[in-house]
């Protein structure tokens, strides 16, 4: 007898879909774990019931993917020409880009006159017994007078200088100082001719940067006016970032010290050798002026001994040092000399800060 088809179809469409939702769940299990921001709540099953023919296990699943959820990007377009920057932000920024530079002093020089109408400035480093140049330039950097600091420095004017002694006093203050000078003082009757002829006015600022005791002076020169109060105020309240550029641009420097001083002294050369090395006095004292450019004979002479005794001083020299040429010598005691340097200064600078 012939059946409807309809009656053998439950059990047919219940077969047939359970097989699909077996393989839909395993692709579901599969796509997640190749996907790590997959998100089982994006899968949705919904079931349809043939009306006709409802009955466990005839539900039809269907699964679809939820839309996902849009994010938001944020986008910043960048001008091709940013507006211009204030002078002084701009003379700072060039300051800044300056540090460890030539460029670093005219830069300081353009915010200084820009800042509170400097015409000239020296800035120093602070020792106990010594004060170590760390930039110096006028307006005009061709203007500058190399000469008088020069003289300030080497010849130990500084030590006469009562603003200068007032600022080593100074130094130990936790904030910085601003120290006018007063030219009328007769203890300038000496100084000014030699080291300040045509300066006007003149401003110490001193305090400690992070490395050490810096001071800053800045002159305004004849035929201007002294410094107006209005351009004092604004040195004061930049005396800090002031003192923090210059230890920076201190601490780049130092990095890189002038090897043209290294040379200068016998006695600079000796002592650094004696400190760095394993060299006994005499084995020193002769790689020392071999540095210094005197020739066997001089060197005999100089320390009283014979030639061939220098010779066996420095070929016992050489074996300990482990080369073989004056040009290995120079070069050994070249980078020996920078560290040496930079360690004695520092020692200097935090004694005189304690």
């Amino acid at each position: 007898m012939w059946r409807p088809c309809c009656r053998r179809a439950p059990r047919t469409f219940r077969a047939a879909w359970a097989g699909a939702e077996t393989a839909c769940r395993s692709a579901a299990e599969g796509f997640s774990s190749h996907s790590q921001d997959f998100d089982e709540r994006n899968l949705i099953t919904e079931f349809e019931t043939c009306p006709e023919h409802r009955s466990p296990g005839s539900e039809r699943p269907r699964r679809r993917m939820a839309a996902p959820q849009e994010t938001t990007m944020m986008t910043v377009t960048i001008q091709d020409r940013p507006p211009v920057a204030s002078t002084s932000e701009a003379q700072l920024a060039r300051l800044v880009d300056g540090m460890g530079s030539e460029r670093f002093a005219p830069a300081l020089a353009n915010y200084l006159h820009a800042l509170c109408g400097a015409d000239h400035f020296a800035a120093f480093r602070l020792g106990q017994d010594e004060l170590r140049e760390v930039a110096a330039c006028c307006v005009q950097p061709e203007r500058t007078a190399r000469d008088r600091v020069e003289s300030y420095v080497k010849q130990g004017l500084w030590k006469h200088d009562p603003a200068m002694t007032e600022a080593q006093r100074r130094v130990d203050g936790a904030a910085a100082t601003i120290i006018h000078v007063d030219f009328s003082d007769h203890e300038y009757d000496d100084l000014r001719p030699r080291v300040y002829p045509h300066v006007r006015d003149r401003i110490l600022l001193c305090g400690r940067g992070t490395n050490g005791a810096f001071g800053l002076s800045v002159l305004r020169a004849d035929p201007h006016t002294p410094f107006a109060h209005d351009g004092i105020e604004r040195l004061a309240q930049a005396a800090e970032l002031l003192l923090a550029m210059l230890s920076k641009h201190a601490d780049v420097c130092q990095s890189r010290p002038d090897v043209s001083q290294a040379l200068t002294t016998l006695d600079e050369i000796e002592n650094c050798i004696v400190a760095t090395s394993p060299l006994p006095r005499r084995e020193a004292e002769v790689c020392a002026r071999i540095l210094y450019g005197l020739s066997s004979v001089g060197i005999a002479l100089d320390l009283a001994v014979s030639e061939e005794t220098v010779k066996t001083y420095r070929k016992r020299a050489y074996q300990r040092l482990v080369i073989g040429s004056e040009r290995e010598l120079l070069t050994w005691y070249l980078a020996r000399w920078g560290r040496w340097s930079a360690e004695r200064f520092q020692t200097m600078a935090s004694r005189a800060l304690h």
